[in-house]
């Protein structure tokens, strides 16, 4: 019964979105040519577009899939999103009128997500079954119960848009619990402060860091995120370079700051630890004049 699809945060935002569906597998093309009912759990959507508002992108995740006609959905979160949505799941539960599952927490640190899951679709489900194992009356009155529980009026969606949304104006207070590794957003004391760590604690440690600063930001703010090119944003985005290059991958628009200040945490790590890349890395940085 299950149609979840599933879409990574990152190509989303970028734009990596498919906008027509896979060919069928030939196997598949064969049983649906025998009558076979064919189930796409592919996410494509040509028009969707996304924003800076990281909590309103997932939304609109959640609506297209809807409309694509899934049973729900399963977005990779990347620390930018997580740290938008994690204190809002139930936001989105009830505003999306949906089931939100989010792992985000121990043993999906580095690789967390939320999974959204639509009632009406597993009713549409047990409403197909019903028909085939039910007489004619019982199966229009359980249609009947069902519709009226779960059909939301126009005037209770408004009304609790707007009830969130004043809830949210500036009610958010400045949580003194949350304690920054480098509460001065400097991205060279929490490079110093890594070390004798281990590989996985320093990125633990980096997308905790990002999900913090964020959430800081937006409770001393209203709800707004760091401007571009602010001391705050130039923090999580060296802090997302950190995972990235610790993780294998090759970081974004580094700076000659950013290697200044990661160089002695990288050259600390390699003394115990093998990563992928990292020494080369840092051998093309230094031989790189505009570095």
């Amino acid at each position: 019964m299950s149609r979840i699809c599933h879409i990574n945060y990152a190509d989303a935002l970028a734009g990596r979105i498919h906008n027509r569906r896979s060919p069928m597998h030939p196997i598949g093309a064969w049983l649906a040519a025998l009558g076979a009912t064919y189930v796409s759990s592919e996410f494509v959507d040509a028009e969707l577009s996304l924003g800076e508002d990281h909590f309103e992108n997932i939304r609109m995740i959640v609506r297209s899939s809807r409309k694509q006609g899934h049973d729900g959905v399963e977005i990779r979160l990347t620390p930018d999103s997580l740290s938008a949505i994690e204190s809002r799941i139930t936001e989105i539960s009830v505003l999306e009128d949906a089931e939100v599952t989010a792992n985000i927490y121990s043993e999906h640190r580095g690789r967390e997500n939320v999974i959204v899951t639509f009632p009406k679709r597993k009713h549409d489900w047990l409403f197909e079954l019903a028909k085939r194992k039910l007489s004619e009356n019982e199966y229009t009155e359980l249609r009947q119960l069902i519709a009226a529980r779960i059909k939301r009026s126009e005037r209770e969606i408004l009304l609790t848009e707007k009830a969130i949304a004043s809830q949210n104006e500036g009610s958010e207070s400045y949580d003194q619990s949350i304690k920054l590794v480098s509460p001065e957003y400097s991205f060279e004391e929490f490079c110093r402060l890594m070390f004798g760590k281990n590989p996985v604690e320093v990125t633990g440690a980096a997308s905790a860091e990002i999900a913090y600063a964020q959430r800081i930001q937006r409770q001393r703010t209203g709800g707004r995120g760091f401007r571009k090119g602010s001391r705050g944003r130039t923090y999580c985005d060296n802090l997302q370079n950190l995972v990235r290059l610790f993780m294998g991958s090759v970081p974004i628009d580094t700076s000659r700051d950013f290697l200044s200040a990661v160089r002695p945490l990288a050259l600390d790590l390699l003394q115990r630890w093998t990563i992928l890349g990292l020494r080369e890395f840092l051998d093309k940085a230094s031989a790189d004049p505009a570095s």
